[in-house]
């Protein structure tokens, strides 16, 4: 009889194989030297090449989460709803401070098993410490940050390495784009 139990070490190296692992470990090195540097072309090129859309839909494949402030709630709820209409995994929650040590312990949990962030941007969001706090904890760990434009505000100082998906002016084209981005599937 084989046994089935993994050492934590065994792990750790399937892990560290993954292709999502080392994308999100060269996002990592790329977001800190962008941080100094951020106008730089080949950096930004570079965050770019580990963003494109098939890169994302293996990214998503484990669930995303929706970050949003208390103001956009309405239309990341709706959001949420296509997007698990759509077969997405999606997670509605942003990281609170004000929340008990579990409640936080449970949303850092699934912000860690989860690859990608779609981040609902709008003047309330931008101005929410939840939001940013999550946003931060995304692009520290190199993870996919999907930015969704739901009301217009400069978002120049995020350096998402993806122009934001319009929901603004084009709700269904930036909706269509979310879908082939996330590998959205009409179940």
């Amino acid at each position: 009889m084989v046994n089935a139990r993994l050492t934590i070490k065994q792990m750790q190296e399937v892990f560290q194989n993954s292709p999502i692992f080392e994308l999100n470990t060269r996002r990592i090195a790329l977001r800190r030297q962008l941080r100094k540097n951020p106008e730089d072309p080949n950096l930004i090129k570079s965050l770019q090449s580990t963003l494109r859309d098939k890169v994302v839909r293996l990214a998503a494949a484990d669930g995303v989460v929706i970050t949003y402030s208390a103001y956009d709630e309405l239309f990341a709820s709706d959001l949420d709803n296509d997007l698990l209409e759509n077969g997405v995994q999606s997670i509605m929650g942003v990281y609170d401070r004000s929340k008990s040590e579990l409640m936080q312990a449970a949303v850092r949990a699934t912000m860690d098993q989860t690859n990608v962030l779609v981040l609902i941007i709008s003047e309330s969001s931008m101005r929410d410490p939840n939001v940013i706090a999550t946003y931060e904890y995304f692009w520290n760990a190199g993870k996919v940050i999907v930015p969704i434009m739901f009301e217009l505000c400069n978002v120049d100082h995020l350096l998402l390495g993806m122009s934001p998906l319009d929901f603004y002016d084009q709700w269904q084209s930036g909706l269509r784009r979310l879908h082939h981005l996330l590998g959205a599937k009409k179940i």
